[in-house]
């Protein structure tokens, strides 16, 4: 075979790879931005609506930050996404409080302008869909439009 060949091989073969690579993080949802808390449920059971009213979370291109309607941070942590699972896996690594360092799984969706997360206290059961048990919390946001 001749080098002209191998190398057409070779670039042909990487191209793939790229494509492949650039194509598997195109599911990933959207999540940049400030988005209101329109729904909660903990412990399987919904929270009522003076426990979120006015809550936030702020998502980064990798760090996700809740607050309460006082700005008071519930949750402040790093994180990574799973696109190659439905739904997207979230996994947060915990960036302050008495549990910094610690690790939260759970499952994020977003279908137009809203989003729902769900995930476990740290060293929890992961959840496998988007109804809470025992540790877990959800949360359903309203994006906010810019």
């Amino acid at each position: 075979m001749s080098m002209f060949v191998r190398a057409a091989l070779v670039a042909m073969l990487s191209l793939n790879i790229y494509s492949l690579a650039n194509s598997a993080g195109a599911d990933k949802p959207k999540l940049e931005g400030q988005h209101q808390i329109i729904a909660g449920e903990r412990n399987g059971k919904p929270l009522n609506e003076a426990d979120f009213k006015g809550a936030t979370f702020r998502f980064t291109a990798d760090k996700v930050t809740g607050a309460n309607k006082n700005g008071t941070e519930f949750l402040a942590a790093e994180y990574t996404l799973d696109a190659g699972k439905t739904p997207c896996v979230i996994v947060m690594k915990l960036t302050a409080g008495t549990d910094k360092g610690k690790e939260m799984r759970g499952l994020i969706e977003r279908k137009d302008d809203t989003i729902r997360i769900i995930y476990s206290a740290p060293g929890g059961e992961a959840p496998k869909d988007f109804k809470t048990k025992a540790g877990q919390a959800m949360y359903t946001l309203k994006v906010e439009k810019k």
